[in-house]
């Protein structure tokens, strides 16, 4: 059985301000065939990265003990 692509453009939600426009294979009738949505924008999160200062930081997080998987 074929399932037939289709090569088609679109632009990240996040580049609509600049203009990136980017190509991809589609599968014919899936939901971005059929109303031009990127699939990959649902995973496009924004993340609140928390910021400390020095003193904060020889406070509270200096001398913590990592994992053994989160050591660099």
């Amino acid at each position: 059985m074929l399932t037939y692509r289709l090569w088609k453009e679109f632009t990240p939600k996040e580049r609509e301000k600049d203009g990136l426009v980017l190509s991809h294979w589609v599968k014919k009738g899936s939901v971005e065939d059929e109303n031009g949505t990127y699939y990959f924008d649902q995973f496009d999160v924004k993340v609140d990265v928390p910021t400390y200062t020095e003193e904060e930081y020889e406070n509270w997080l200096k001398g913590i003990e990592l994992p053994e998987m989160l050591e660099i």
